[in-house]
């Protein structure tokens, strides 16, 4: 199921998936001028038909959610598809997702993705790639600046974060963050869930929270406890995407990830 929307000149398409009448996860694609970013899980690629001649795809990380219908995009309308250097193998290569992200996302097959050149031009103007680590290492946000917008993929986000992949290096999301902070942003579009309006404000109240969550869960480890004990003091227990992934998803992979870096 797919639903589209429209802000300003950027078009939505929401790609879901749905069981029993409920929504399970949904991941968004963006179309500014004659660009695409993100394409999406490929469970549905109902939005094809009201692409009007893309001339590139680009991807915010390999991630199955926002590049699993890459190589249908290229194969559709023979178009490139761009990513970060660092993402390069990964979406050339036979991801083997776990169950729980085949059941809730589906796969990614082989794309014959290539770095990005640099800026992309599109009919909106030039579309800058910012390389914003953190969720993982190949991740980038993409800033139009003759409109104003970002393109987050999934560093800013409109959940709290409380449990992350064990892909996730926080110091480094919080140092992008504070990056992109510093942009001027009118709307902020995000790989999940509805644009920001208010992106200078939502942008600082993260990182800040951030830092100072990270900042307490140091505090509490340099005073002895164990992760697990600071995880349980801070976070609370597990909930079931924990179990499972098998820990893949976990409260206890952001607090080792505080642990692991340095602020």
């Amino acid at each position: 199921m797919v639903t589209i929307r429209k802000f300003d000149e950027v078009y939505s398409y929401i790609t879901t998936k749905r069981f029993l009448g409920r929504t399970l996860f949904s991941s968004n694609v963006y179309a500014t001028g004659d660009v695409v970013i993100d394409s999406g899980m490929n469970r549905d690629i109902s939005y094809f038909p009201e692409l009007a001649a893309p001339s590139s795809l680009v991807l915010t990380h390999a991630h199955i959610d926002h590049a699993g219908n890459a190589r249908a995009f290229a194969k559709t309308f023979g178009a490139p598809v761009y990513a970060d250097q660092r993402a390069i193998a990964t979406l050339s290569s036979h991801q083997r997702p776990s169950l729980l992200i085949r059941c809730k996302v589906g796969s990614a097959p082989p794309v014959d993705a290539r770095p990005l050149p640099g800026p992309i031009e599109t009919t909106e103007g030039l579309l800058e790639p910012l390389h914003t680590p953190g969720h993982c290492a190949d991740h980038t946000c993409y800033y139009l600046p003759s409109r104003r917008h970002l393109f987050s993929g999934d560093l800013v986000l409109h959940a709290t974060t409380t449990w992350v992949s064990s892909e996730v290096r926080i110091w480094e999301a919080i140092e992008s963050l504070k990056r992109i902070s510093k942009l001027r942003i009118d709307t902020l579009f995000p790989g999940h869930g509805e644009p920001f309006t208010d992106p200078h404000e939502t942008i600082v109240y993260k990182h800040a929270r951030l830092e100072a969550l990270g900042r307490h869960v140091l505090d509490l480890s340099e005073d002895g406890m164990r992760p697990e004990e600071i995880r349980d003091d801070v976070l609370g227990r597990e909930g079931p995407i924990a179990y499972l992934s098998r820990g893949r998803f976990s409260k206890l992979n952001l607090i080792k990830s505080f642990l692991d870096g340095s602020p």
